[in-house]
């Protein structure tokens, strides 16, 4: 909570509506998921933002996705995910649908600016 009071202090101070900090900043990403097959939004697909955390506990390596934020697509296929991004950090975006698979995990993009970034996904049938 006080990370979140912090976050909006340093915004109202610095008068700019995109900047949360020197490494940080407001995003969004909006797309359509689709059919791979047929083309067809699927609506009511679930999206996911994550990152993924690394590490070696004196034996091995181990890895997990830590999820930052899930959203689900409108009947059109539609969604948006707001968030906050550091320039030191790399986000990937998931999505999945029951009797789908998703075709890959996408990398959401690194940007510069607050703007929107459009991503496209497709998920392909269980068979």
């Amino acid at each position: 909570m006080k990370a979140f009071v912090l976050i909006i202090i340093v915004m109202f101070i610095s008068g700019c509506e995109n900047s949360v900090g020197p490494n940080f900043l407001n995003t969004h990403i909006e797309g359509i998921v689709t059919d791979r097959e047929t083309g067809s939004p699927l609506d009511h697909a679930s999206i996911y933002l994550f990152r993924k955390e690394t590490g070696f506990d004196g034996h091995n390596f181990w890895s997990k996705q830590i999820i930052l934020e899930r959203v689900p697509a409108d009947e059109d296929g539609i969604f948006r995910i707001y968030y906050i991004i550091s320039d030191q950090e790399r986000y990937y975006l998931g999505a999945e649908r029951d009797g789908y698979s998703s075709t890959g995990i996408y990398t959401a993009p690194r940007v510069k600016f607050a703007r929107a970034q459009k991503i496209n996904i497709q998920l392909g049938k269980k068979y």
